[in-house]
């Protein structure tokens, strides 16, 4: 199949795929602890925080999420939400609450990192092990929040946040345009990749089998 054909199929194409919804999150609060100053456009529903203190101890920069009123749906099994950042960050934990008697807690340290970036990035974090774990019961109950720190961001460090929710555990389609007389470039990361990091996931796009493809 010539090259033109192939790229009008996926022009085509494209407006057919789903992209999740995801179960939504709220930043709910800035602790006074939480070593952030915090600033919140409601035009784009975006919050910038700035890193005033950073002890490692004390005062980590933290947000605290809302509290969920339901048991979210089971297929939401990773965290995410967009961001811009002013440094690479590679220390990222959740303190989960309420997560089964009490106000009992848990930390979970993420794999993933933050890199310094001036375009918006999807964070993405598999939570797949403590949605299924007895001892976390995460996501089940209502009453259930989270704080997310970011030990890693320095002082004078900050980082925009927006969309943060629940989702599933692979990326959605990512809409582009393609131009059919010319050239095309795809990242990696337009694909629909796996928030667990493993290689090997199908595309999810069946109308046309003959562009089906495997992919690391």
């Amino acid at each position: 199949m010539k090259i033109t054909s192939i790229l009008m199929a996926l022009v085509v194409s494209f407006p057919f795929m789903a992209v999740a919804q995801g179960y939504p999150m709220q930043i709910a609060e800035i602790p006074s602890n939480s070593g952030f100053s915090s600033d919140y456009d409601a035009s784009n529903s975006t919050w910038t925080l700035t890193c005033e203190r950073n002890d490692g101890a004390a005062y980590i920069p933290f947000f605290r999420m809302n509290a969920i009123t339901e048991a979210v749906p089971s297929q939401y099994t990773a965290l995410c939400f967009e961001y811009r950042s002013t440094n690479d960050i590679n220390n990222i934990d959740m303190i989960m609450y309420k997560v089964f008697l009490g106000s009992a807690t848990r930390t979970y340290t993420f794999d993933n990192t933050m890199s310094a970036t001036d375009e918006w990035k999807t964070f993405r974090v598999d939570v797949s092990a403590l949605r299924t774990a007895t001892s976390t019961r995460f996501l089940n109950k209502a009453g259930q929040y989270q704080d997310i720190r970011f030990a890693g961001l320095p002082v004078g460090g900050a980082i925009q946040v927006r969309n943060i929710r629940y989702d599933e555990n692979e990326f959605p389609f990512k809409e582009m345009n393609l131009n059919p007389a010319g050239e095309n470039l795809i990242e990696a990361e337009d694909f629909n990749i796996a928030a667990d990091k493993k290689g090997g996931h199908s595309v999810r796009n069946n109308q046309l089998p003959e562009l089906n493809t495997f992919y690391t």
